[in-house]
């Protein structure tokens, strides 16, 4: 057999010197030979070459090789997929006009890299699948419009030549975008090239990254046109729909090809969802979009559980603290997977010893094992707003490893002594198993009762208090050495027990209790790296935070100079913390501006990554949010997989258990590389779930006149960008046409006149504002609507919903998509609920003109959509610990807003129209 092989492998390579041949006719030809090999060893009637090229088929059956096309085959074998197949044959252009250049060769595109004509990489589109952008690598190119983009969609590696150089002046860099209707950070930018911007085209595809299927609706007007709940990948053309399905569905299309004579991809029709706006369905669509794992675990998994129902935990040479040390957690309410605890005894007068005490999930999870395998694919658990989906099975999550109360459990603790004035580390910190029974499950509120003396005062209360005081000491330090403290508006809900229904929605409140917490776990994971990386510095699983750039802070820096008179120094991350303190000391903490000016802050920084340690020089391992110089993930195994792989680091760096065999540097960066896709996955999720649970909520409490503070003003598109402090979410509201006198006196404000009286509005301004939700048949769920409240005599007006139009899309717009479908419109500005509807003078004319040209052959013209963003609700110590990763959350489906200057434009066209035929 060897033999056969090397004989087999000697043909293909001479095969591939052959110059005359063509890189298909080589790939075809490489193929037959393969059946060729395979029909003598297992007989001509067990394979058949299924193939559409007629010239290969005849070379085949010369070859005695079964050969069939593919309408062929599945007419014989597979005759159930004969109506989709046949759907697909039926689009195959003959002789239709091409829409978009035709794919280059794959030989002409290698020969294109080599000669450093042409560029590879991955396509990224953020806001729209019209544009986008490629990271060759060494710069990042720009690829914007339909015809440039030329059939990619986001994930696919495409090749790209360069078609414009942009000089780019004065550019206020922000690192954050609107992505489906929210505010996402971008990947990962170096800002090369900061003086100029590429722009390219895409001149061929080398590996498609199509989903396996995408969630979406059919269009009301089209009934063969699918929309993907995700804004980023156009709409599909589908045929041979079942009958039964209708716009009100929820379903799932798979894309099967995108010729250049479509304007749009061709695709088939998979499943149905359920009905658009129930719960469950949004839900499993949120979950689909981010592919988090649906399914059960599998019995290959639950067979790596122990046994029956209960556990013996024996010590077994375990250090055994369950009667000589006082343990107690504290977490969010009804939290069932509990994987760390403390604990705080005096060593002496000067010292004091404080254990961190983290579930030992490795005991029950060994590499190699199917259990192993299956949390390292999902990487995370997924929290929602009503449900949990969990990395491990709930045996191991909530019984085996959480650190509940009044039981025994296996823990892997962190012993570190502090001086008791200081907080400074006394010695080496000890890593030890060991098995523990925690006196308590507290709540934030039940501590924080505890470390205001305001409950009995027993040795749990003692031990928290204890443990309060030395993290005032902690975070102190770590603000001294430029750790920054920085905020999101999150939003927590109340559900109803048997609907799960929301019942209440506001700001998430941290108290001392959280921070406490939060600065023990901050402590171990620092303590753990740098354990890990004495003894295995080319294995060790980091987490890097990296400086922004200066260009990144400019927004931060204008907007504090504009709307508050302040500066903030952001030369490093030390300069920048005593800034936004001194700042914030200045306003008055009952103000939402000082938690504003810190969000602003915030949604400056890049993402935090995990890395292999040797994949980066040492410079580059440092923390900048936390002023770390090396950190990592110990503290919370049950949830994160980041923690399973550095127990098993330590164990073995403290001598408890040997190195798993299987673990290189190759190994870490490719875990390391999966973890930074799933857990973005899993906080876009989360965001996602928020999002679905605020229109819920508003849906049955519309709130009227509540305060929101002002976030932007652009002077470009005269939108002004507001967010509503009490629920965390923001909206976009424009000033009226009818208003005199506007000037933009400086960034981020506004000066005119309106009803004879003068106004300034800029950013960290108040107004009051209507948050509502207004359903309609297209839209069960209906959209969260932010309008200028009654009281506010201020010219802002609402920005309505797309309509359905036939408008040609490529005529009326540039960068940005229009919607045929009102679920599409998110949040969107309206007329408060408690007054009637109010028409801006672009929507009066609108209507004037639409009555006047109603027998003109025009297209009516869509009306511009605006999106409002909501804020999730992150765990606090990633608050802390990963500030980029505070980010607005994601809500599908969404469009990307069109430009006034273009609206106008469309207006006027309109106008022109009218004065040639005269009103009826």
């Amino acid at each position: 057999m060897p033999n056969e092989h090397m004989e087999c492998s000697i043909q293909a390579f001479d095969l591939t010197n052959k110059m005359d041949a063509s890189a298909n006719d080589r790939n075809d030809r490489a193929i037959r030979m393969a059946a060729e090999y395979l029909v003598t060893k297992t007989g001509e009637n067990c394979i058949i070459l299924v193939s559409d090229d007629v010239e290969n088929r005849k070379q085949a059956q010369k070859l005695k090789i079964s050969a069939l096309s593919s309408l062929e085959y599945c007419q014989i074998h597979h005759h159930h997929l004969m109506p989709l197949l046949a759907s697909f044959h039926s689009n195959v252009p003959q002789g239709k006009p091409e829409l978009f250049s035709a794919h280059l060769a794959m030989s002409e595109l290698t020969l294109g890299i080599s000669e450093k004509r042409f560029l590879q990489g991955v396509l990224i589109c953020t806001t729209s699948h019209e544009i986008g952008f490629v990271d060759s690598g060494s710069e990042r190119i720009v690829v914007r419009g339909a015809q440039n983009i030329n059939r990619a969609i986001t994930g696919d590696l495409v090749v790209i030549q360069i078609i414009q150089v942009q000089a780019v002046q004065n550019k206020q860099k922000e690192n954050f975008i609107l992505k489906l209707g929210a505010v996402y950070e971008e990947e990962e930018s170096d800002d090369k090239n900061d003086n100029q911007e590429r722009e390219g085209c895409v001149v061929g595809v080398v590996r498609r990254n199509w989903k396996a299927n995408y969630c979406g609706s059919i269009l009301q007007s089209k009934k063969n046109e699918f929309v993907p709940v995700d804004s980023r990948i156009p709409h599909i053309k589908v045929n041979s729909l079942p009958p039964i399905v209708n716009a009100s569905d929820r379903i799932c299309v798979a894309i099967d090809a995108w010729p250049n004579t479509e304007a749009i991809p061709l695709g088939h029709y998979v499943t149905t969802l359920g009905t658009a706006g129930d719960k469950e369905v949004e839900t499993q669509i949120l979950l689909r979009e981010h592919a988090i794992e649906l399914s059960e675990f599998s019995a290959k998994v639950l067979t790596c559980l122990p046994p029956g129902e209960e556990y013996n935990f024996d010590p077994n040479g375990r250090v055994d603290l369950r009667e000589s040390l006082i343990v107690c957690s504290i977490d969010p309410p009804n939290c069932r997977d509990i994987d760390d605890a403390l604990s705080a005894v005096l060593v002496n007068k000067n010292q004091i010893e404080i254990g961190i005490h983290i579930a030992d999930v490795t005991h029950f999870c060994k590499p190699g094992t199917a259990l192993d395998e299956e949390a390292r694919h999902r990487g995370t658990s997924t929290y929602l707003v009503d449900r949990r989906l969990d990395m491990l099975p709930k045996k191991l999550t909530e019984r085996l490893c959480s650190l509940r109360p009044n039981v025994d459990r296996y823990a892997f603790s962190a012993f570190i002594t502090l001086d008791i004035h200081s907080a400074e580390i006394c010695g080496e910190p000890r890593f030890v198993k060991c098995i523990i029974r925690s006196r308590a499950a507290l709540t934030y509120h039940e501590a924080q009762l505890m470390i205001q003396g305001e409950s009995p005062n027993d040795e749990v209360a003692e031990s928290v208090r204890r443990l309060a005081k030395m993290a005032r000491i902690l975070r102190k330090n770590r603000m001294a050495r430029g750790a920054l403290t920085l905020a999101s508006p999150e939003v927590k809900f109340a559900l109803a027990n048997e609907s799960d229904t929301p019942t209440d929605v506001g700001a998430y409140q941290l108290v001392e209790a959280n921070t406490t917490v939060e600065e023990y776990m901050l402590l171990a994971n620092i303590c753990v790296a740098n354990k890990v990386l004495s003894v295995f510095p080319g294995l060790a699983l980091l987490r890097h935070h990296p400086e922004p750039p200066q260009e990144r802070f400019l927004p931060l820096k204008s907007k504090a100079s504009i709307g508050l008179n302040l500066e903030i120094n952001t030369t490093s991350n030390l300069h920048l913390a005593k800034s936004l303190d001194a700042a914030c000391s200045m306003i008055d903490p009952s103000n939402y501006s000082h938690k504003l000016l810190r969000c602003l802050a915030t949604w400056c920084m890049a993402p935090a990554r995990y890395f292999c340690a040797a994949d980066k020089p040492k410079n580059e391992w440092q923390h900048y949010g936390l002023a770390a110089q090396v950190y990592t993930h110990f503290t919370s195994p049950i949830r994160r997989y980041a923690d399973v792989v550095v127990h098993r680091l330590l164990a073995a760096a403290v001598g408890l258990e040997p190195l798993p065999t299987d673990v290189s540097r190759e190994l870490v960066a490719d875990i390391a590389a999966h973890l930074n896709h799933r857990s973005k996955a899993a906080q876009y999720a989360a965001r996602d779930s928020v999002a679905l649970y605020t229109r819920l909520y508003f849906k049955q409490n519309p709130q009227i006149g509540i305060e929101a503070i002002v976030v932007d003003v652009d002077p470009k598109s005269q939108i002004i960008t507001v967010l509503v402090p009490r629920f965390g979410i923001q909206g976009k509201l424009i000033i009226s046409s009818s208003i005199t006198n506007l000037s933009f006196p400086a960034p981020h404000s506004a000066s005119f006149l309106f009803q004879d009286k003068a106004f300034t509005l800029k950013v960290f301004d108040s107004l009051l504002v209507d948050v509502q939700v207004m359903s309609s048949d297209t839209n069960p769920l209906g959209e969260v609507v932010i309008s200028r409240s009654s009281s506010t005599a201020l010219p802002i007006y609402k920005v309505p919903p797309v309509q359905e139009s036939n408008l040609n899309i490529s005529d009326a717009q540039e960068d940005e998509p229009v919607s045929d479908n009102a679920e599409d419109c998110e949040l969107i500005i309206s007329p408060p609920a408690h007054q009637p509807p109010i028409e801006s003078p672009l929507d009066i004319k609108r209507r004037k003109v639409a009555a006047a040209l109603q027998h003109l052959p025009i297209a009516p013209v869509p009306a511009p959509q605006q999106q409002a963003n909501y804020h999730g609700q992150v765990p606090a110590q990633e608050m802390i610990e990963s500030p980029a990763a505070i980010r607005l959350p994601r809500i599908s489906p969404a469009v990307a807003p069109r430009s006034v200057e273009r609206r106008r434009k469309l207006e006027s066209a309109l106008e022109r129209a009218r004065k040639k035929r005269p009103c009826h």
